[in-house]
C-alpha cells in the first residue's frame, strides 16, 4: 500500500522487554553495523539492529484505514478484531494458511489495512474462496 517516498531507519538495541533499550539510530544499515564493531565488548550486551519505517502507515490513516485481522475457516466461519497493538500493525497485508491451530483446525489469517471489519472479512473470504477454487487450501 503506497510505500513511494518512504524512509527507513536502523535502530541498534539490546535487551528484551524491562531491559530494553535503543542506543543510537542510523540512515544506513552498514552505519548501525559499524557502530555495533566500535562498540562491541566480550560480555557486552547482544546488540540487534532493527529496522523501522519512518512515518509507517501514514498513506493508509490518510485514507480512513484501521487494521485488522481475520481468522477464517475453511467453511467461511470467522472471527475479526481491530488491531490495537502498535508493535503488530502490519506495514502491508499480510496472508498466511495456518495449518496447526490451538482449535484443531486450519485457518487463514490476514491482516492488513481495511476501511471497516466487514470490509476485512470480505477480503479474507474472497481469498478463503480462491484457495480452495486453485487447490491451495486441502486441509480441514
Amino acid at each position: 500500500m503506497g510505500d513511494a517516498g518512504m524512509s527507513t531507519i536502523y535502530l541498534v538495541s539490546s535487551g528484551d522487554y524491562s531491559d530494553y533499550s535503543v542506543h543510537a539510530a542510523f540512515s544506513t544499515k552498514d552505519k548501525a553495523e559499524k557502530f555495533i564493531d566500535a562498540f562491541a565488548k566480550p560480555n557486552y550486551s547482544q546488540f540487534e539492529i532493527e529496522e523501522r519505517r519512518l512515518d509507517p502507515c501514514e498513506a493508509e490513516i490518510k485514507k480512513g484505514l484501521s487494521p485488522y485481522r481475520v481468522f477464517m475457516r475453511k467453511s467461511g466461519n470467522s472471527e475479526c478484531s481491530k488491531m490495537d497493538d502498535m508493535y503488530s500493525i502490519p506495514i502491508a497485508t499480510e496472508v498466511e494458511l495456518l495449518t496447526k491451530t490451538y482449535h484443531g483446525k486450519s485457518s487463514l489469517r490476514i491482516e492488513g489495512w481495511f476501511k471497516s471489519k466487514e470490509h476485512a472479512v470480505k477480503v479474507a473470504n474472497e481469498k478463503r474462496t480462491a484457495m480452495i477454487a486453485n487447490g491451495e487450501w486441502t486441509q480441514e
